[in-house]
């Protein structure tokens, strides 16, 4: 099997490289490769579902809200899954393996799959069977390792020196797909909002901001990036705990339990980077609790936007950088000439899943059995606790039975 080089001789991330070229969108194909021009793939060799060219939508509380969570596998890793993939395919990789157990997997099994390469996914032997449903429906190979999340990443690090290694943390090709949201930012709004608010675990959707806003300036067309800002739990934050005691490096925290799993990431591999970026824009940090993330979820729900707790986090980020001051109550989008508040918190759905209960108004904590429809995949019936009410409908969200 073919290896792919992941790191460099330090075991350092690769570094990633700005792509000097005046941004040209080309044509009326909303998807990312739009942006072919500063995109590091040639068009000719795109492996494409129509990721990217999501809504920009006002959220209950007027928060812009770039709407990635209605992408082809239900997250913003799209665009770095749809651009990473075509990479390996011009490369001559034909199969390739990561460690993920969420939302990064799930993208990289639907593009294999359209690019017709075989995918493996390690994955904690603990991570419930509904997080790697849409990875296996996809017909990749999911494979549990004992250990927690660090322990799943050291065995995938020893098995990239005989295998190709496409990790969506490593591969700086990835970042090139997720840069592709400051591009549509900047096409949307005329120009840069004041404020971005991310939700930011592993860091892919606040490094791939930085990116595509540093090239936006560097090609000329924008004056100023905007203030890059990231939201983390509470229970898992250690950029936010590293950017707020001043500190040169992200070091690494154990998670507590939290809702928001999807970023709930100890020990991020680009710590470094995701603190210049922060940095280097006049951004900062937020930790929110628990039962604010459940707060602003449930208002984005009744709102009409479903996401997943690890979305909520960005809306409830920035409604404490609002308390705190750190965004103004009459900051505005720039360049723009309106009257929009602009802190844009980037949405991503937890594995695309529409889980509905199949009984009435469910207590929390009763066993059921319920039907769960994966995007492009179809329904499977699946034995769950329920965890929490949605929806005033009596929609529910479920996990599975530990």
């Amino acid at each position: 099997m073919a290896t792919l080089r992941w790191c460099d001789d330090d075991g350092r991330p690769l570094p990633v490289t700005p792509i000097d070229t005046v941004p040209a969108p080309v044509g009326s194909d909303r998807s990312i490769w739009r942006y072919r021009a500063v995109l590091p793939v040639p068009f000719a060799d795109a492996v494409s579902l129509g990721e990217g060219g999501t809504p920009l939508l006002p959220g209950p509380d007027g928060t812009l809200l770039k709407c990635d969570y209605i992408s082809p596998s239900g997250s913003f890793k799209d665009r770095g899954a749809s651009v990473l993939v075509s990479e390996l395919c011009r490369s001559g990789v034909t199969e390739f393996f990561l460690d993920s157990s969420g939302n990064a997997g799930a993208a990289m099994a639907m593009y294999a799959a359209a690019a017709g390469l075989r995918c493996e996914i390690l994955v904690p032997a603990a991570t419930p069977h509904a997080k790697t449903a849409q990875a296996r429906a996809h017909g990749a190979r999911v494979t549990p390792i004992d250990g927690d999340r660090a322990a799943v990443a050291d065995e995938a690090r020893s098995r990239a020196a005989t295998r190709a290694y496409a990790s969506h943390n490593w591969q700086p090709t990835f970042l090139h797909g997720t840069k592709t949201l400051a591009y549509e930012l900047w096409e949307q709004l005329g120009g840069v909002p004041d404020h971005v608010v991310l939700p930011v675990g592993y860091g892919s959707s606040l490094l791939g901001c930085a990116l595509g806003f540093e090239e936006l300036r560097r090609a000329g067309v924008i004056a100023r990036p905007p203030r890059l800002h990231a939201a983390q739990a509470a229970a898992c934050a250690p950029l936010h705990r590293a950017h707020r005691a001043g500190a040169d490096e992200v070091e690494p925290v154990v998670a507590a339990p939290t809702s928001a799993g999807a970023v709930a990431a100890g020990a991020p591999v680009r710590g470094r980077s995701m603190l210049t970026a922060l940095r280097s824009t006049g951004g900062t940090t937020a930790a929110v609790e628990e039962p604010d993330i459940e707060d602003h979820r449930t208002r984005l729900a009744h709102a009409g936007f479903h996401v997943e707790p690890s979305s909520a986090v960005a809306a409830a980020g920035a409604a404490a950088l609002r308390a705190e001051g750190a965004i103004g109550a009459d900051d505005t989008v720039a360049a723009n000439d309106s009257d929009t508040v602009t802190p844009v918190p980037v949405l991503e759905s937890d594995l695309s899943l529409t889980k509905t209960a199949n009984i009435a108004e469910p207590a929390t904590g009763t066993n059921v059995v319920f039907t769960i429809t994966v995007a492009n995949a179809g329904p499977s019936t699946a034995t769950g606790v329920v965890v929490q009410d949605l929806l005033p409908s009596g929609f529910t969200y479920v996990s599975d039975t530990p």
